[in-house]
């Protein structure tokens, strides 16, 4: 069997199981649903699986065919109920728990042989649901067309498949992550050595997928279904299902082999042939029919929710069948792909006709498990994420999975068992053996990979470029992938190799000195026919996924080149903006002064300075060390790969200080038609630029904002709007007044509305029209409305409640601090002169036109 990745993990003894459901219940005449669901309402879990452990080694394969979708339902939880919640046992959590349904569900344990009790009887079958499938199926069953993997499998009503136990078993472990009701609970599988999930995951992928030299274990003998003795004229009594993915790309003959080795893949799945006699009476066919429909339902379930260019549905159809995985179904997939790729490893390069038929079968699914039934259904999962995927530091679990699939060479089983021995006999200093895990020129299985997987590297690569044009940098998170993903692109010769393969694929595939192609009408144009059996083949299949408009533009060409300069231009952009961060400038020193005397400071919602966003992101503060290293290496790493030149920190500051230079009154870098720009995107998402956006209107007619109470706007508006009629008079003397009255008035009272023109700024439109009948000093209280100056002022009562002042006495200290305000700033404002004003009335101005 291959190694877990998960070794440290070791199980508990099995307690003794209680007598009395042998003897005392099954004696008392019981049906077999009312025992199963007894023993599922144990409340304390390890008790639950001993007893159904003995209840299912006591039934025969019709009684558990009874019992078994409600089992299922039972520990999976698809009705409304959380099941045996085992998306949030850990190791942590109870120990004991964890191992008892670790053995319980795992590959040897009682589930799994019921599961074969039940696979001896081909007319046993089980409903799934349609509406469960994913999405994609599903729409492809609704264009009228039936997929070769659910052929023969629909109930006569067409709402349910007809499922084997093993399959119907399968289809609920892998239907578990990506199930409505519970994503909002699969985001918390930070160290997946520690959860259930993954160790499952774990374990069926070591048993059904070895890549250790063994082959898969055979079923119990005492389950196994009949077959024919070499020497015997009678036919099994059960033959094991021929169809497949793979079981159709073997027998339709587009693999270029030997005769011999066409033979025995065309007998692959032949389970009459005695040649495939394994130990206990058990088929070596059968043993690998399990390996590959295994992995066709995580592919189908975790991997074909989404498509990338949904084709005659409209925006509402889009939006509801849009799929976004949960972290946690991101991180099953990146365990998958790694494991594939072990397995994929562990074939031998040169398959003989003197190694053993068995062994010969497992060997053909490792060399073409990756390409048949992953290449197309990964690329298309990537593809999505790199679209859809929210712009935060997230994003890094959909990046792993990226990195994982496009490095192969990093799996070998031989190289990382020789790289643990010597971390176990030399700790504390990093292992020299990590460095052979780089790609090997002289390994023609690397070079044959990169040949059939061209679009993942370069389409890719071109839509994480966009990405990282639209986050700041200076971000520690944010330069990090960055780094990690110059850092695979700069590995030696891979650029080189890459290159290569992409011009050798654009020469075959074009015709004429245009490097870029609509893939979709060059499969169906008659030129396509040389490529037919190749690896361009494979490159075509693959960009025929992005839909009929979709045109391929090289990565090493002027397009792509043009990229590359984009990013390094932003990453020493970052750089600069990096050696600031510590002492981020929140504005003059008049400016800071005059905001202790403004209100709009203190309760207007303002927002932060553009630098304070960087300083801190959703996952916690930023280590600005690391950053810059991060960048520093991301430049060296690019510019290796591709052959471009690194802009100079110096250079970027003197000769493009107008792109770098933090500074909101400018505007972001547009094109001639207006249109932002990647970088003009950068620069505003990062704070660095921002357009000047006026409200033309009554400014007390703004539209109402996400942090305002809407009640509170229009209640607050009504009180305004009676005061202002009632005593509009008198504010507009008291504002008026040069004295220190109209000096306290101008910090209370809004100043007149004016036009953008009047202002002194310039304006498209110079018409404004005010909705007020004139223009004069006004009472305007929208501030309170603000949930930051509600939390202010709940803050400040819990305070007094707990220094003991009372609920007047609070409210007069408050109206105690507005009368000071208005003194001290009134004072102020009335010493520097109009000229010099505090924020009062011009600052409330702004704010409110």
């Amino acid at each position: 069997m291959a190694v877990s990745r998960f070794p440290h993990l070791s199980f508990l003894s099995r307690e003794p199981v209680s007598p009395q459901m042998s003897t005392s219940r099954r004696d008392s005449g019981i049906s077999v649903q009312e025992r199963i669901q007894y023993a599922c309402q144990q409340p304390i879990l390890r008790q639950r699986c001993y007893e159904l452990e003995s209840l299912l080694h006591q039934m025969s394969g019709k009684e558990l065919h009874s019992v078994f979708p409600f089992l299922m339902d039972n520990i999976f939880g698809y009705n409304g109920h959380l099941g045996w919640g085992i998306h949030q046992l850990t190791t942590f959590t109870s120990y004991d728990d964890f191992q008892t349904l670790t053995t319980f569900l795992g590959p040897h344990g009682a589930l799994m042989h019921a599961v074969y009790k039940q696979q001896a009887d081909p007319y046993l079958k089980l409903e799934f649901p349609v509406i469960n499938l994913p999405n994609q199926v599903k729409e492809t069953l609704e264009r009228g067309d039936i997929p070769g993997f659910y052929q023969k499998k629909f109930s006569r009503s067409h709402t349910h498949l007809q499922l084997n136990a093993f399959e119907f078993y399968m289809f609920n472990f892998a239907y578990y992550i990506v199930c409505p009701a519970n994503q909002r609970f699969l985001n918390n599988w930070v160290t997946p050595e520690e959860h259930l999930y993954p160790n499952l995951l774990d374990q069926y992928l070591c048993y059904f997928l070895p890549y250790d030299g063994t082959n898969v274990p055979p079923m119990p003998a005492s389950i196994s279904s009949p077959t024919r003795s070499p020497h015997s004229g009678h036919s099994p009594t059960y033959r094991l299902p021929q169809y497949g993915v793979l079981y159709e790309y073997l027998q339709s003959g587009k693999l270029d082999r030997s005769p011999l080795i066409r033979d025995e893949a065309s007998s692959f799945y032949s389970a009459s042939s005695s040649l495939f006699t394994g130990h206990h009476g058990a088929t070596v066919e059968g043993e690998t029919w399990r390996s590959e429909v295994f992995v066709q339902i995580l592919v189908e379930f975790w991997l074909n929710q989404n498509a990338i260019s949904p084709q005659n549905k409209s925006l509402f159809r889009q939006v509801q069948d849009n799929y976004i995985p949960s972290l946690d179904h991101v991180r099953a997939v990146r365990i998958l792909i790694k494991h594939l790729h072990f397995f994929a490893n562990s074939a031998p390069p040169d398959p003989t006709p003197y190694r053993q038929s068995a062994e010969l079968s497992l060997d053909d699914l490792k060399r073409n498990i990756i390409t048949v039934l992953v290449q197309k259904p990964i690329y298309v999962f990537l593809r999505h994420g790199f679209d859809h995927w929210p712009l935060e530091v997230t994003f890094r679990q959909i990046l792993e999975v990226w990195l994982s699939y496009i490095q192969p060479w990093r799996y070998d089983a031989a190289v990382v068992l020789r790289e643990r021995r010597y971390q176990r006999n030399v700790i504390g200093q990093r292992s020299p053996m990590r460095e052979q895990r780089a790609i090997n020129m002289d390994d023609q299985r690397w070079r044959k990979f990169i040949s059939e997987n061209v679009p993942v590297y370069t389409v890719l690569f071109q839509e994480f470029i966009p990405r990282v044009l639209r986050q700041d940098l200076s971000n520690a998170k944010n330069a990090l992938m960055a780094f990690r993903v110059a850092k695979v692109f700069a590995q030696t010769h891979l650029a080189d190799i890459l290159e290569e393969d992409e011009n050798n694929f654009l020469e075959a595939c074009t015709s004429g000195p245009s490097k870029s192609f609509s893939s979709t009408t060059y499969l169906s144009s008659p030129s396509s026919s040389h490529c037919v059996g190749s690896h361009h083949r494979s490159n075509l299949e693959i960009l025929s996924l992005e839909g009929p408009n979709f045109e391929y533009k090289p990565l090493f060409g002027n397009a792509g080149q043009f990229q590359v300069s984009q990013l390094l231009q932003v990453v020493a952009q970052a750089k600069v903006n990096l050696s600031s961060l510590h002492r981020v400038q929140l504005g003059s020193l008049r400016e800071d002064l005059s905001d202790w005397f403004n209100l709009d400071y203190w309760f207007g919602g303002r927002s932060y300075s553009p630098g304070h966003a960087a300083l801190v992101d959703d996952m916690g503060p930023m280590n600005t060390h690391k950053a810059g290293t991060y960048l520093d290496q991301t430049a060296t790493f690019l510019a290796k790969a591709f052959q471009v030149q690194a802009p100079d920190v110096t250079d970027v500051i003197n000769q493009q200080d107008s792109y770098l230079r933090r500074d909101k009154h400018l505007p972001p870098d547009t094109n001639e038609d207006g249109e932002l720009t990647d970088l003009g995107r950068h620069q505003m998402a990062s704070g660095y630029r921002r357009l000047e956006v006026e409200y033309l209107g009554d400014p007390d007619l703004q539209p109402i904002r996400s942090f305002e109470n809407a009640t509170l706007v229009r209640l607050l508006y009504s009180f305004c709007n009676y005061i202002n009629r009632k005593y509009g008079e008198q504010i507009k003397d008291w504002y008026n007044r040069p004295d220190f009255r109209g000096s306290v008035s101008k910090l209370f009272f809004h100043a007149p509305a004016v036009s953008p023109g009047k202002r002194g700024k310039p304006s498209a439109s110079s018409s404004f029209i005010s909705c007020r009948p004139d223009h004069r000093p006004r009472l305007s209280l929208r501030f309170l409305a603000s949930y930051q100056t509600i939390g202010y002022i709940l803050a400040a009562f819990s305070l007094a409640y707990l220094f003991g002042f009372s609920m007047t006495g609070t409210i007069l200290i408050l109206l105690l601090c507005v009368l000071l305000y208005g003194l001290i700033g009134g004072a102020i404002y009335h010493w520097r002169g109009p000229d010099h004003s505090l924020g009062g009335g011009e600052r409330l101005t702004s704010h409110g036109d």
